[in-house]
């Protein structure tokens, strides 16, 4: 399991070293709020569409190699950073944040192949609550110390290295010269009374509602922090730390609800 606390600790200082200042470094480079709005869009919709695509395309295989994939996958999502960090302007950046996007699908999946082959069910929810709570932490950190920088030299083109570094560490934490081919696990379809089943659908349709807001909002935060409020790149990464220590205070808790009475209860509850 050490190798998947490294892994996601690496990955999330290299995430939340640049994400929460995405929004203002477009804005650094002349992008209007529709274009803000459309970076996020289209990086959430590319998303989507690669996590659709490969799942047909998982499917298909009894066998894969989930550490492969996660290895060529993040090595090809940290370079990527180094590029982002060269726009010269919006467009370019969501070209290649977008890019970046279809490299995130594919290690979401893989990453969860590999938790669900590794991790016995009995004991998942305990395991990825410590997992998220690391790599929160790794954020939090990564996040402040960013903020720092940004604050004082400005979106230099070589601080975007830095995540680079943190991203290429995370992937070798997989690396092997032989790597194994993990069977797929094919969850049952669970059956659930007629007053569960309803309640689970008014959940999926609550979770739209809420993810609609939040996109509403989220992509400008940051912006209104430093246009309107007058704050600096310090002021976002102190808001986005608070953020996260609320999140630290119930992985835990909620990690063992998980395993005792599951997952999808646990969501309806």
């Amino acid at each position: 399991m050490k190798r998947f606390y490294r892994y996601e600790f690496f990955r999330a200082f290299s995430a939340g070293f640049v994400s929460p200042f995405i929004s203002i470094f477009a804005l650094a480079l002349g992008a209007s709020n529709f274009i803000i709005g459309y970076l996020n869009a289209s990086v959430q919709t590319v998303y989507v569409i690669m996590q659709l695509l490969l799942s047909f395309f998982l499917l298909r295989q009894r066998k894969f190699s989930g550490s492969l994939m996660l290895f060529i996958s993040t090595l090809s999502w940290a370079m990527m950073w180094i590029f982002i960090g060269r726009s010269t302007n919006p467009i370019e950046l969501i070209i290649l944040l977008s890019i970046q996007a279809i490299f995130s699908a594919s290690i979401t999946l893989s990453w969860t192949i590999l938790l669900v082959n590794t991790i016995p069910s009995y004991k998942r929810g305990r395991t990825i609550a410590e997992i998220n709570t690391r790599s929160t932490l790794a954020s939090m950190l990564a996040t402040l110390f960013s903020g720092h920088l940004i604050r004082r030299y400005g979106f230099m083109s070589s601080i975007f290295i830095i995540p680079a570094i943190f991203g290429l560490l995370a992937g070798f934490q997989f690396f092997s010269l032989h790597f194994e081919r993990e069977k797929l696990i094919v969850f049952p379809k669970q059956k659930f009374d007629k007053k569960m089943d309803k309640d689970f659908k008014f959940l999926l349709g609550g979770r739209a509602f809420l993810n609609f807001a939040t996109g509403l909002a989220a992509p400008f935060l940051s912006v209104y922090v430093v246009t309107k409020l007058g704050g600096s790149s310090m002021d976002v990464a102190i808001i986005s730390v608070a953020s996260s220590l609320a999140y630290i205070l119930f992985y835990k808790p909620w990690g063992f609800v998980v395993d005792f009475i599951g997952r999808k209860v646990t969501m309806l509850s």
